[in-house]
């Protein structure tokens, strides 16, 4: 949530796009860049919530599995983000150390209180590959 290690990392981005990389033999250039989503990156990247945990362990896992068996692993740039989900105007965030501190920091207190106070039940079943 540092507002200068974000205009930071958007300047070093803005350096970088203007550069021709080689990637694998071949001219790689970055045609331009979303500057809020960068920011974005830069404010929650520490943030580590159970949702994407499980998604990121779940595609390691078949990477592996693919790696060691007859399949084959990917080969191509995998993007994953949902920034859109993050609540719009200013938001009360308490930055102190707990258990939903993540949530905190993403969504807010007062959505943290809401999910607290709600009832829900949940039942899952599923294993890799299903």
């Amino acid at each position: 949530m540092n507002e200068e290690d974000a205009a930071e990392l958007v300047k070093v981005v803005n350096e970088y796009q203007t550069k021709k990389m080689d990637i694998e033999g071949e001219d790689f250039k970055v045609e331009s860049v979303d500057e809020n989503l960068v920011k974005n990156v830069a404010r929650f990247c520490h943030a580590q919530i159970s949702p994407c945990a499980s998604f990121w362990g779940g595609i390691i896992t078949q990477e592996i599995v693919k790696l060691t068996g007859k399949y084959s692993p990917l080969r191509q740039w995998l993007h994953h983000e949902f920034f859109e989900v993050l609540p719009e105007g200013d938001v009360k965030r308490t930055i102190e150390p707990s258990r939903y501190y993540d949530y905190h920091l993403l969504f807010g207190d007062d959505f943290v209180k809401k999910t607290a106070e709600s009832n829900s039940f949940l039942v899952g079943a599923g294993a890799l590959g299903c």
